[in-house]
């Protein structure tokens, strides 16, 4: 999965969801991106590689090009599941990203946009009938 540079899919959620119009949005497309919310920075928060790792992926990614994360999972520091709940966690960051900056902007109050957020996220975990979660590891 290749890792993303900005998410319109929650903002359009917003918008045909009825809890911001095109007009309040167009001013809140995210034109830049928390460092925060940065997959390399995700992996040594999470003490998955340290900071010497950095600039060897860093070096990788100027020699073979690629995103950092698949450049981590080909040099062996990280696996494919912790990179894809390294994404799923940024996707995540960065829509509440979005919520704190339309609320900031008194665009949408806080809370709602939280609930917008439940609602987003619960029809995209959604399983079908019949069918049971994964269960995971311990």
């Amino acid at each position: 999965m290749a890792e993303k540079k900005s998410h319109p899919i929650f903002l359009n959620f917003l918008i045909e969801g009825g809890w911001l119009t095109p007009e309040q949005a167009a001013g809140h497309r995210r034109t830049f991106l928390s460092t925060e919310s940065w997959i390399g920075r995700l992996m040594v928060n999470h003490g998955l590689i340290g900071m010497e790792h950095v600039n060897e992926i860093l070096n990788r990614q100027d020699l073979y090009g690629g995103f950092f994360g698949e450049n981590a999972v080909e040099m062996g520091l990280v696996t494919r599941q912790q990179l894809e709940t390294l994404l799923a966690a940024q996707e995540l960051r960065r829509d509440i990203e979005l919520i704190e900056e339309l609320a900031l902007a008194s665009v949408l109050d806080f809370d709602d946009g939280l609930t917008a957020l439940t609602q987003f996220y619960g029809q995209r975990t959604a399983q079908p009938a019949g069918r049971k979660r994964k269960p995971q590891p311990v």
